[in-house]
């Protein structure tokens, strides 16, 4: 598989009014909604303070606001046509017939081909119709990589804007750095690092804090560190039990215990889940997610079916006996339950 990560330049910025108008009507909005949102952006302007004296006012004619409520939402139907536009030319990758060639999550856009041919088509139609809605790509941070055996291949040069991409060993896409392997893979090094600083930073400052306290500290800001995206990730059994210490290192930071000492039982005995159990828990509340959102929805549920079939999920269910249609209370009290006689508690 090919990816290309594309970085928009000041797209949020570079946004027309007039043709995010024109987006809004053709997706059928109601009038008395876009009219309100005419009125809203033509009334914008700016107006430069110096020494107590305004200048006279400059409209502002592209851009949506930063910040804003609405903003995200407007900026999606703006640049939807984009998205139209590589589905409708059955380019990229697909899941169960159904497209996923292309992810997008505010101006962040990652291509995904399994043809590096159709991924040049792909990036074509991106930069025509960038121009066309005013998102330009700035070349310079794009990059692409390879997964999969075609990995130790030359790759083929790609151009976008007549400039070409650089072949990288591993892109960055929300905070993952994404890595060239042979399968899908992340490098866990940069998260370690950011887990460990937030860790020593609160441990340090909370020296005279009860250990439950610093403990529900650490939980709160630094737990999310390690299992941010972890449901999507293809984590192998090294991986897991590689974060698995990372985690079990703050409760020996905690309570006092040494490097050889194991803090199961601990962990167990104050009601909490190790980490082995949390991304389980994490996976099978994200399919429980998927299914309840796919009730509603024709493409979750071709998605949901898909993933009905993923052994890392039929294994974890039956390992826990959790019908998916149970509470989330319920998935994580049958998980600990596993824990504890894991742990010889129960």
């Amino acid at each position: 598989m090919y990816i290309s990560s594309l970085d928009a330049s000041k797209a949020f910025d570079r946004v027309n009014h007039f043709k995010m108008y024109s987006s809004l009507i053709k997706k059928g909005l109601p009038r008395i909604f876009i009219d309100i949102i005419i009125n809203w952006y033509s009334k914008l302007c700016v107006s430069v303070k110096w020494q107590n004296q305004l200048s006279d006012p400059l409209f502002v004619l592209s851009g949506v606001r930063q910040g804003g409520i609405l903003s995200p939402v407007l900026f999606n139907v703006y640049v939807d046509v984009l998205l139209v536009s590589l589905k409708s030319k059955g380019l990229g990758c697909h899941i169960n017939n159904i497209f996923v060639g292309c992810l997008m999550y505010a101006d962040d856009l990652i291509l995904l081909s399994a043809s590096v041919i159709d991924l040049q088509s792909m990036l074509m139609i991106c930069e025509c119709v960038g121009s066309n809605i005013g998102v330009n790509f700035n070349v310079s941070k794009c990059k692409n990589i390879i997964i999969g055996p075609m990995m130790y291949g030359t790759p083929t040069p790609l151009l976008l804007a007549e400039r070409p991409i650089h072949w990288v060993d591993k892109v960055k896409y929300l905070g993952l750095w994404i890595c060239t392997n042979k399968a899908f893979t992340v490098d866990l090094a940069p998260i370690r690092r950011k887990f460990f600083i937030a860790v020593n930073s609160i441990i340090n400052n909370t020296k005279s804090t009860s250990e439950l306290v610093r403990l529900q500290i650490l939980e709160t800001q630094c737990l999310p560190i390690l299992t941010y995206a972890i449901e999507s990730l293809n984590l192998n059994l090294r991986n897991i039990r590689e974060m698995n210490s990372w985690w079990n290192m703050v409760y020996r930071k905690c309570f006092g215990y040494n490097k050889w000492e194991s803090v199961k039982e601990l962990i167990c005995r104050l009601g909490r889940l190790d980490f082995h159990h949390i991304i389980n828990m994490r996976r099978l509340f994200f399919y429980k997610r998927l299914s309840n959102s796919s009730q509603t929805n024709s493409t979750l549920l071709k998605i949901s079916s898909y993933f009905s079939k993923c052994p890392e999920f039929t294994s974890a269910q039956n390992k826990y006996s959790i019908n998916i249609d149970c509470t989330f209370s319920q998935i994580k009290n049958n998980i600990y339950n596993s824990f504890a006689m894991i742990c010889g508690i129960i």
